[in-house]
């Protein structure tokens, strides 16, 4: 009877973990999402604040730009048209999430270039302009950092640019030279004090393939990895607000369209080719939602503008050499494989907010207690492992 009883939860413990590891592959796959009910466009801009997604300006199929601000209710699956953005009509624009706003930078609208920079509260949907950057700039790159906002490189009047500034005390300032030189239509995110950037188009429009890093706090710039092989330009990119940053997607030397997307992992430093967008696209607009990757916008190979939503979920991997049991659960997680040593780990929500911080002895038990459904990340802060916690 006990060999009996052994054998059957042998079998429902297979089963379960086939049906946990089947259900985060099918999670996995790009899902359709009811479509932006604007004019199809590329050259938008796409930001998620608390589960709320706001889009808008950009350049439609009939090759004239927009000023419209859009709002996508995730859970509700819901749009709503907001009033439109108070400022002129343009592409080209950076985007950040500052402080649970949405930050708009620059841009374009028939060869000028703007310096203003705007920040939208989604609350009360208004909007109040912030300090101009140093120069026109369309097609750079732009981040929300502990240590301020980040904005630069890009094209300007004077060419492409290497120059990245920071907005202190309401006054951008000089900040760093980008190594890999002036470029533009290039990718970038922020994960922490620390910036990637990479690709793009550099002097002479040499399209480029090299990525890398730079320490905020101790203005270091260190070459890492690139993702794949494929130089390439025009491409998008997000950050994420548990560790995590994207890029992918836009055109190769050859102009021809890419729809690979690739996740950079803190604090793991690799990176991981999650599923093929459904299509091939340049001028595209992605945002993360914690580890979800809402697509929009862009135009394919044969120049038609596009108004489809897709979702990709679970993009950080179910694997990890962190191990937490049981892993989805409520209430009581352990923490298993600790090694002898004191350990300092601390859990994010999928805001990007620290909601816990703790401290484990080398000769006590670890566990933690989670009962609001959600994904958080556990980091250990001595070792730099994480793992995905999933509370049902």
């Amino acid at each position: 009877m006990d060999g009996q009883k052994f054998r059957l939860m042998k079998m429902i413990n297979r089963v379960l973990l086939l049906v946990i590891v089947s259900s985060h592959w099918l999670m996995s796959q790009w899902q359709q999402l009811p479509n932006a009910p604007g004019n199809a466009r590329d050259d938008g801009i796409s930001a998620i604040v608390d589960g709320q997604l706001f889009t808008g300006l950009g350049r439609d199929l009939g090759f004239y730009v927009q000023n419209d601000w859009w709002h996508y209710d995730i859970e509700k699956q819901q749009w709503q048209q907001l009033d439109n953005v108070p400022f002129s009509r343009r592409q080209y624009s950076m985007v950040a999430v500052h402080e649970n706003k949405v930050v708009v930078f620059g841009g374009e609208l028939s060869g000028e270039l703007f310096r203003d920079v705007w920040k939208f509260n989604p609350i009360d949907k208004s909007w109040q302009q912030q300090s101009s950057l140093p120069k026109g700039i369309k097609q750079g790159v732009a981040f929300s950092t502990p240590l301020g906002l980040v904005c630069g490189m890009g094209l300007t009047d004077e060419g492409k640019s290497d120059s990245l500034f920071v907005l202190k005390d309401e006054e951008w300032t000089f900040l760093s030279v980008f190594p890999g030189g002036p470029r533009d239509a290039l990718s970038g995110f922020a994960i922490a004090e620390h910036l990637f950037l990479g690709w793009g188009r550099a002097q002479e429009d040499s399209v480029c393939l090299d990525w890398w890093s730079y320490d905020m706090r101790f203005d270091k710039w260190r070459r890492i990895k690139s993702p794949g092989s494929i130089p390439r330009y025009w491409t998008s990119s997000a950050s994420g607000a548990i560790g995590i940053g994207i890029a992918g997607l836009g055109m190769d030397v050859d102009e021809a369209f890419l729809n690979d997307l690739w996740v950079y992992r803190w604090p793991e430093n690799r990176w991981r080719r999650v599923h093929l967008a459904p299509t091939a696209l340049r001028g595209a607009s992605v945002a993360l939602d914690g580890d979800n990757v809402h697509l929009l916008w862009g135009v394919d190979q044969s120049f038609d503008r596009q108004n489809k939503h897709h979702v990709l979920n679970n993009t950080i991997p179910f694997e990890s050499r962190l191990k937490v049991y049981p892993n989805p659960g409520n209430g009581t997680f352990r923490i298993a494989k600790r090694e002898e040593m004191e350990e300092d780990y601390k859990i994010i929500n999928a805001s990007g907010s620290i909601i816990q911080e703790f401290t484990c002895k080398p000769s006590e038990g670890c566990a933690f207690q989670l009962t609001v459904s959600g994904l958080y990340l556990l980091i250990n802060n001595t070792s730099g492992q994480y793992v995905k916690v999933i509370v049902i």
